[in-house]
C-alpha cells in the first residue's frame, strides 16, 4: 500500500504539517460521508519515530489504516494522507467499488493489533517503538531462554521469536 510512496523531507514545523495533513485526511473522508467525530488519530509526537494510526466509520464499518515504515510519524502520517486522498478519489470517480475501498481498509484484524500491544507488552516497550531496544532485549532473552542454555525454555524461547517477529514485521 505504501511501496510507491516518495517521502518529502520534513525539516520544521511538523505540529503544524502535522495538523495539515490530518486535515486533508478528513476532508477526503468527508467526502465520503464520513462523520467527522468519528475519525481519530494516534497522539504520536510528530518529530519521533512511531507508527501513525488513522480509524474512522463508513456505513457502519470500522475502517483502518496504519504506517510504520517510514521512520518518523510525520512521514508515516504523510504516507496515510496519500493513500488515504488516493483511494476517496478513486472511489469517487469510480475507478474501485465501495467494497474494494472498504477491503483496503478493513482488513487489517484487530488480532494483529492486540498481538502488536501484546509483543511491546513483553518486551516492555511503548510508542514509539525503538527497534534498537527491543533487539537488544531480545538478544539478552535470547541468551537466557534458549533450549540450550541451563535455564533454557523451548516455548518461552518460540514465545521470543513470535513476538519478535510481531515488532520486526511491523517495522520493516
Amino acid at each position: 500500500m505504501f511501496d510507491e510512496i516518495t517521502i518529502p523531507q520534513f525539516k520544521d514545523s511538523l505540529f503544524r504539517r502535522s495538523t495539515a495533513l490530518k486535515n486533508k485526511i478528513i476532508s477526503s473522508l468527508k467526502k465520503l460521508g464520513v462523520d467527522v467525530d468519528g475519525i481519530e488519530f494516534s497522539r504520536n509526537n510528530p518529530m519521533k519515530t512511531g507508527t501513525e494510526h488513522v480509524s474512522w466509520y463508513l456505513d457502519d464499518r470500522h475502517c483502518f489504516v496504519s504506517c510504520a515504515k517510514f521512520g518518523r510519524t510525520i512521514e508515516n502520517l504523510y504516507a496515510i494522507s496519500v493513500v488515504v486522498t488516493k483511494k476517496v478519489e478513486e472511489l469517487i470517480n469510480e475507478e474501485i467499488t465501495f467494497e474494494e475501498f472498504i477491503q483496503l481498509f478493513t482488513n487489517h484484524d484487530t488480532e494483529v493489533l492486540d498481538d502488536r500491544q501484546k509483543a511491546r507488552e513483553f518486551f516492555g516497550v511503548t510508542d514509539p517503538v525503538d527497534m534498537a531496544v527491543v533487539n537488544k532485549q531480545y538478544k539478552t532473552l535470547a541468551k537466557t531462554l534458549h533450549p540450550d542454555t541451563d535455564s533454557g525454555d523451548h516455548d518461552s524461547f518460540q514465545e521470543l521469536n513470535k513476538w519478535h517477529k510481531v515488532l520486526k514485521k511491523e517495522f520493516s
